[in-house]
């Protein structure tokens, strides 16, 4: 008889030992799934935080760009009548400046209630010359009725999104219609204003205002967005 309650006794003390170890094990694979949800979280918002900051520091740079470009350029009407800067809309320029600035509007990759949706305003414009590279703008004493800042007529700039070739949509500027290089990708819209679009109580008289929409899709196939803007004032030429 106290071997067999023996027996008895082991058999239940094992049986007690596999339900404990059943029970280990589903809470062991718990744990595992709960830390590799957790790790793919992170990683996705890892990801997620990785190309906001691409987005935002590309915008950064081409504002530093275009910053440095109309600090040394201006309102201005020269011999020819071209008058600067003008308003390139939705990829038509004027027609003085068609040949060499004038371009496809760009193919717009978000939703047609998106702010990024709309129309694009690029800008063209010129600088004063410094040939010396002092950061002065060279004088024209030839230039009638008095002596005037000189102006690189020749090299008309512009700003504008395009859609390059892998359907994504980039910030160009361009010389002359000639050479052409990306500023910053994915930049979804652009729009500069001056007093005379907006009016003077938004963006003053020798001012400009440019604003970039950016927009991407990153690996897990979320949207980012961003949109980032300046003030410019011009540090030489004639208010219009």
């Amino acid at each position: 008889m106290k071997l067999q309650k023996r027996i008895q006794g082991g058999l239940a003390q094992a049986g007690l030992t596999l339900l404990e170890t059943s029970m280990g094990t589903i809470l062991l694979i718990l744990v595992v799934g709960s830390i590799l949800e957790s790790a793919d979280s992170m990683r996705s918002m890892t990801a997620l935080g990785s190309t906001e900051t691409s987005l935002y520091h590309g915008a950064e740079r081409a504002l530093s760009v275009i910053t440095d470009d109309l600090r040394i350029s201006g309102f201005r009407t020269v011999p020819d009548g071209r008058a600067f800067p003008s308003l390139v809309e939705a990829g038509v320029a004027d027609p003085q400046f068609h040949l060499d600035h004038s371009h496809p509007p760009a193919t717009k990759n978000v939703s047609a209630s998106d702010p990024a949706a709309g129309p694009d305003r690029g800008l063209i414009f010129i600088r004063y010359s410094d040939v010396d590279g002092d950061n002065i703008p060279d004088i024209d004493l030839t230039a009638v009725p008095r002596p005037d800042v000189s102006w690189e007529l020749d090299e008309t700039i512009s700003y504008s999104v395009r859609t390059q070739p892998d359907g994504v949509n980039a910030l160009v500027r361009t010389i002359a219609g000639v050479d052409t290089r990306v500023i910053a990708r994915n930049v979804e819209r652009v729009v500069f204003d001056t007093a005379a679009t907006v009016g003077p109580l938004e963006v003053p008289l020798g001012a400009v205002r440019v604003r970039l929409w950016l927009y991407d899709v990153n690996d897990d196939g979320l949207e980012i967005r961003s949109q980032v803007e300046a003030l410019i004032r011009m540090r030489n030429g004639e208010d219009i």
